[in-house]
């Protein structure tokens, strides 16, 4: 494959992925989370990304507001 993305992986081992969005603007309430860990880019079958998560971050997600939560896994 031939992304920025997938090569970077490819050499380093390492991705972090963000999902963000806006439950609301008013009142103005945005959430999300991210994932970073160690990676490893797949060819075969068809070319993959896979995430093997040490560190997840969340905010405004279940809590209403800018609560900020996160855990290390593993």
């Amino acid at each position: 494959m031939s992304t920025k993305k997938y090569r970077d992986i490819a050499l380093s081992g390492r991705a972090a992925l963000v999902v963000d969005d806006l439950a609301s603007t008013k009142p103005w309430r945005p959430r999300g989370s991210e994932v970073r860990g160690s990676a490893e880019a797949i060819e075969k079958p068809e070319p993959i990304i896979r995430i093997y998560p040490e560190r997840i971050v969340a905010w405004g997600i279940d809590t209403g507001g800018f609560e900020r939560n996160s855990r290390s896994v593993g």
